[in-house]
């Protein structure tokens, strides 16, 4: 197509081609795409932006993220509200590492970010873990801990500063393996 110095001409070619080319990205018609680049001031991006916050992505179920690597935790419930429990499984390429941590409640994303080496230190921090081989043993020993498929979610919504952390250079603190639960005071 050709405007010939036309600036009218050469105006609706482009919109025609930002038109095609949102149509074929989010898999509308060109009625759609149309009504929304013109909200969005012609901005592909945004608009692309846009559809997919409308139209997110069905959600993978928990245990088959975990099948595809990811990681995935679940907030378990604890007897005293000033601790948080919760059971994560992270992939690795020879089975499953499965963690049950508590800790006080306060130790949270938001209060601590990366900084997890006050809620590693606590004396009140424990820490099981184990390594599996089987997504069905998985299962098993979270059924054990209370969780089920339910309770799962992204590792990332978790909030936990311990969640995500690099914990093995704390494993030998004698007080994260103690199977007993924490005076609190």
């Amino acid at each position: 197509m050709s405007a010939n110095g036309d600036l009218r001409r050469a105006h609706d070619i482009v919109t025609l081609k930002l038109v095609d080319d949102l149509a074929s990205r989010i898999g509308v018609s060109r009625d759609e795409a149309q009504t929304r680049l013109t909200s969005v001031g012609f901005d592909v991006a945004r608009a692309v932006k846009q559809f997919r916050r409308d139209n997110p992505p069905p959600e993978v179920p928990p245990l088959e993220q975990l099948a595809h690597g990811a990681e995935v935790a679940a907030l378990l419930p604890h007897p005293n509200p000033e601790m948080r429990r919760y059971a994560h499984v992270i992939p690795h390429s020879d089975g499953y590492e499965l963690r049950l941590v508590t800790h006080l409640a306060r130790y949270t994303k938001e209060a601590f970010g990366w900084d997890y080496d006050c809620a590693i230190r606590d004396a009140s921090t424990r820490l099981q873990s184990s390594v599996v081989d089987r997504i069905e043993s998985v299962i098993d020993q979270l059924e054990e801990w209370g969780c089920t498929e339910e309770l799962l979610m992204r590792a990332d919504m978790l909030d936990s500063c311990l969640a995500n952390s690099p914990l093995e250079p704390y494993l030998d603190l004698p007080h994260l393996r103690l199977n007993d639960e924490p005076e609190i005071g």
